[in-house]
């Protein structure tokens, strides 16, 4: 008497539908996860080794957004009535919204950040997506001005942030950032792709293997 599974547990129809759900994860695990993370330092400087560049907006009888490296371009000249502390001239977005464009992609923004109140916003692109809003309230900024440290996820980039509130007042100086270049932060492919076509297609292998060795016909 031969024994034979049920057809949807049959061996072949194992082997189909793993070949199915190995194109279903691997479908799964290519949807982006569109992420950055938001960390505070104290100061008013970026602590962060290898900086593409530092926008201090000048003086305050000559404020500007020039950016030395020549990289970020503002689309607002908005600056401040209230100093955060740093310094020099500083951008205000009371009521507003400042846009940073890069013309190359970034790994790394960071800002000085006085009063961190919760209607201030920071969010964060890689071309027309969004990877993260950020609000005052994010939670450990606790001085009356602190620097914040925006990192892009791993495989992820930076091109656009936008800098945004609803009341007053949202004063930043010292905008910082590393281009992906230089550091080392460029898109790569998901390793949970990898690990999950391995798996399946070893226990694939076994399921065969182990109806060749039984005999049975499955």
């Amino acid at each position: 008497m031969t024994w034979r599974w049920p057809t949807e547990m049959r061996a072949e129809g194992l082997f189909v539908n793993l070949r199915n759900l190995l194109s279903l994860s691997v479908f799964a695990a290519a949807l982006p996860t569109f992420a950055a993370s938001l960390s505070f330092t104290g100061g008013c400087t970026s602590s962060e080794p290898g900086l593409t560049s530092t926008i201090d907006f000048g003086p305050q009888n000559a404020p500007n957004t020039t950016d030395p490296a020549g990289h970020a371009t503002y689309n607002t000249s908005d600056f401040g009535s209230q100093d955060p502390g740093c310094g020099g001239a500083w951008l205000d977005q009371s009521f507003a919204t400042t846009t940073i464009l890069f013309d190359a992609p970034i790994s790394y923004f960071g800002f000085a950040w006085g009063t961190t109140d919760s209607y201030n916003s920071v969010s964060v692109y890689n071309g027309s997506t969004l990877l993260s809003t950020f609000f005052g309230s994010a939670g450990g900024a606790s001085a009356p001005t602190v620097y914040a440290n925006i990192f892009a996820g791993v495989g992820e980039q930076i091109t656009k942030i936008e800098m945004g509130s609803a009341g007053c007042c949202f004063e930043t100086d010292n905008h910082s950032y590393i281009l992906a270049t230089e550091s080392g932060q460029v898109p790569e492919p998901s390793s949970l792709v990898l690990v999950l076509a391995a798996a399946a297609a070893e226990f694939a292998r076994r399921a065969v293997k182990a109806r060749n060795e039984s005999g049975l016909s499955f």
